[in-house]
């Protein structure tokens, strides 16, 4: 959601919120460059989306219902804050990927881009059944943390209605209402495995719910908070009279404590630590701290330009990993060009298409999402891909069969063959063969062998292993699994091949053996 609350608008500007959304940049910006020194920093999503309920309420307080207009500026408003730089963030990750990756890296990583483009990264994690942490060990999908995004874009979309039409407009009925809706969704997240809920918009409405009752249990601007004796005893928010108010604007502390001793049933710590985060993230809202910790200069600064480091600071994870630059050093330095980035993406683009009209920003974004489909669409014209030989029930012509087998043994002796191969017998024909390549920057001896999978990850592994490896080698066999006892009928003079990989490996004595192969046959 927009922290933002501007002066020139009907609200006040609450640095407080501002400082909310530093603190919770902050921890998912260590949790992904450090994760030893903050392991539960991912949990800084979640204050985004008790924000951004809070937010989206505040948006919509006092708007007429069944007005078209409240809604369309609503809709153009949240379009207009997160779809440039989100666009201009999966362009520049496309354009890298095309010049940086191989094929294999950059179809996954155009997949994620594909995803991230239409706001349904989070649905890609549970179709596909993904795991948010086992994801985050992979440096090919530079996009994997939109996931949060693809959440709030949908809880958009649900929003106005839930948190505006359907809703009492008596301030009791109200809490309850969103009570409601809170516990319902609690249940749901509580009843899914932790790697679905994860990613569910419906399981974390919860969440966005808390922040929608903050909202409306929060004081009014200029009127000094009235809390419950025991409160004023420890002097946490100063001294003032007690009322029936203030009271219920604890309901998040109380809320808390139910939720928790539900999830302590369960012995989740996870799930604990999600309600803790969440009901405090609330309970800080209604209260309005003003203090140092949390509305300082310094957090006012990140809390403002927190939309860009989170878009921009996981890419540069990724190509970090890509390319092993694995120090603290050079992870310390990635961190704080990544706060000034993020700044000065802030200063010079943020603030320009914020202040774009309705017609401008339908073209920006459209000449964006052009740009994201015309990078795919070039990397797709100049590469040359087998032909598909559609529906497995289609009827094809022997001479078109044998057209297709044709065309794809063209196609994978001549995007299989490695560069700089020296054939051991003249008679083979790269890839197939055993092949020496030029040596690497490092001083282990690799030996991959293999059928076609061997010609196709050892690619791969000549490519970004080579500040490991001195000597290389690679044997492939077409149709040949190696070291086992194959029935493919296709694999002439299987013993003797067999013994030829044994007898390479005796020989050579390689420090790493990679077995590439598809084996079952």
């Amino acid at each position: 959601g927009d922290a933002r609350i501007h002066k020139n608008t009907m609200h006040e500007r609450r640095n407080d919120i501002q400082g909310l959304r530093a603190w919770a940049v902050i921890a998912v910006v260590l949790f992904h460059f450090f994760p030893v020194i903050l392991p539960v920093g991912y949990l800084g999503v979640d204050v985004f989306f008790v924000l951004s309920g809070f937010l989206i309420s505040l948006v919509l307080n006092n708007k007429p219902p069944l007005v078209v207009s409240t809604y369309t500026n609503f809709y153009f408003k949240r379009i207009r804050r997160i779809f440039p730089l989100l666009l201009s963030t999966v362009l520049i990750c496309s354009v890298y990927s095309v010049m940086n990756y191989s094929r294999t890296l950059f179809l996954y990583s155009e997949r994620g881009a594909q995803y991230a483009a239409l706001f349904m990264t989070n649905l890609k994690g549970v179709d596909e059944g993904e795991d948010y942490f086992r994801d985050l060990q992979k440096v090919e999908d530079l996009l994997t943390h939109t996931w949060s995004l693809s959440v709030e874009i949908q809880f958009y979309l649900l929003a106005p209605f839930a948190l505006h039409l359907f809703k009492p407009f008596k301030s009791f009925s109200t809490i309850g209402y969103l009570l409601i809706i809170m516990v319902s969704s609690f249940v749901y997240f509580h009843s899914l495995s932790s790697s679905v809920s994860f990613y569910s918009t419906s399981a974390r409405f919860w969440q966005f719910t808390a922040g929608s009752i903050a909202f409306h249990l929060q004081k009014e601007p200029g009127k000094h908070e009235e809390l419950p004796s025991f409160v004023l005893s420890i002097g946490l928010f100063g001294r003032s009279k007690k009322g029936i108010i203030a009271r219920l604007r604890l309901l998040p502390v109380g809320i808390a404590t139910a939720l928790i001793f539900w999830s302590s049933i369960f012995n989740n710590l996870e799930y604990t630590l999600r309600i803790v985060v969440t009901c405090i993230t609330a309970t800080l809202l209604v209260v309005k701290l003003n203090t140092p910790v949390l509305t300082n200069a310094i957090l006012q600064m990140i809390g403002d330009s927190s939309y860009a480091l989170y878009l921009i600071h996981w890419p540069v994870v990724c190509i970090l990993k890509y390319y092993e630059y694995n120090s603290w050093p050079e992870k310390s330095v990635a961190v704080v060009l990544c706060f000034l980035a993020a700044f000065l993406i802030l200063n010079y683009y943020e603030k320009w298409y914020l202040t774009l009209n309705e017609k401008s920003t339908l073209i920006l974004i459209g000449c964006l999402y052009l740009a994201c489909t015309s990078v795919y669409v070039i990397y797709a014209l100049n590469e040359k891909e087998p032909p598909q030989m559609g529906s497995l029930d289609r009827r094809i012509s022997i001479e078109e069969a044998k057209r297709i087998n044709q065309y794809m043994d063209d196609y994978l002796e001549e995007n299989l063959r490695f560069e700089n191969c020296t054939l051991r017998d003249p008679s083979d024909q790269n890839p197939w063969g055993f092949c020496n390549l030029p040596p690497g920057d490092g001083s282990l001896s690799f030996l991959i062998i293999g059928n076609s999978y061997a010609a196709n990850h050892g690619r791969m592994v000549v490519k970004h292993l080579k500040k490991h490896y001195g000597k290389i080698a690679v044997y492939t066999v077409s149709e040949c699994e190696p070291l086992v006892e194959t029935k493919n009928p296709y694999c002439y003079k299987a013993g003797q091949l067999q013994e030829g990989f044994l007898k390479d490996i005796e020989t050579l004595e390689p420090e790493v053996l990679f077995i590439s192969a598809s084996f079952g046959r």
